[in-house]
């Protein structure tokens, strides 16, 4: 399969230098890049903490009240993902690139609260414009309140074989305690982009968000167990 990829790979960039010697000019019209489909590892696969028969989280706050999210989805396929980049041929137009990328999702949700979060590991493709940089396979955490458009998101890439992150915007703890529990290898998103996202989160790859914080609230939720 990496043959394949980068067989295809060849193919654009060759397309890209073949197009010079050709007598007509290239031309952007009616000209996409695809890129893909791209295909998570197996040790990722092995590191996604849900799985079906995990259908409630329940989360604690330092009352010891607790709030239960309930499973909506979880499930593997693989995505298309479009945008708009200059055209190699002419600076002054974009074209559109689409990437193909496998993806496993798990949802949860409180509808008491109007709560959900999302885990998910990406096969992710990573360029420059034309330049090829490289594959990593992407975790993300987030959790959103549905009436809100902001929320709080959590990216790190995962490497191809310990399963540790290569590169995150993200704040890592090798240990927090949270509550009244104590956690390893963490990430959040103090330092992410998103500096106006309602949530603080914290995840790790052995229990995936083991924690958030409302900030609106000062409210601290506290993974407690799963049945």
């Amino acid at each position: 399969m990496k043959m394949i990829k980068l067989f295809g790979l060849f193919l654009i960039f060759f397309t890209f230098a073949g197009c010079d010697d050709d007598a007509v000019a290239p031309s952007c019209t009616n000209y996409a890049v695809n890129l893909g489909p791209f295909y998570l590892k197996d040790s990722t696969v092995d590191l996604f903490p849900y799985t079906k028969t995990d259908t409630n989280i329940i989360f604690k706050n330092e009352l010891s009240e607790e709030l239960v999210f309930t499973l909506s989805f979880i499930g593997r396929d693989t995505f298309m993902h479009s945008s708009f980049n200059e055209c190699p041929f002419d600076s002054t137009l974009q074209v559109p690139y689409v990437r193909t990328e496998d993806k496993i999702i798990a949802s949860y949700r409180n509808d008491s609260l109007d709560l959900w979060f999302q885990f998910s590991f990406e096969a992710s493709f990573r360029s420059d414009k034309n330049s090829v940089t490289g594959e990593s396979d992407m975790a993300t955490a987030f959790v959103s309140r549905y009436s809100h458009n902001m929320f709080a998101i959590l990216t790190s890439l995962i490497s191809f074989k310990s399963g540790l992150p290569l590169y995150t915007l993200n704040k890592f703890y090798p240990s927090i305690t949270l509550g009244q529990k104590s956690f390893e290898n963490v990430y959040s998103n103090e330092f992410s982009n998103y500096i106006l996202s309602d949530f603080l989160v914290y995840m790790n790859y052995d229990f995936g968000i083991v924690g958030f914080e409302e900030k609106a609230a000062g409210q601290v939720w506290v993974f407690d167990r799963i049945e």
